[in-house]
């Protein structure tokens, strides 16, 4: 299980790529 810190970075990156797609992911 990711970390919170882990996650929270992911879903940046993933907001800053532009990519609404992974985000969804990252947060599910």
């Amino acid at each position: 299980r990711l970390q919170k810190r882990t996650r929270a970075k992911l879903i940046a990156m993933a907001l800053e790529a532009d990519r609404p797609d992974l985000v969804k992911v990252f947060r599910g």
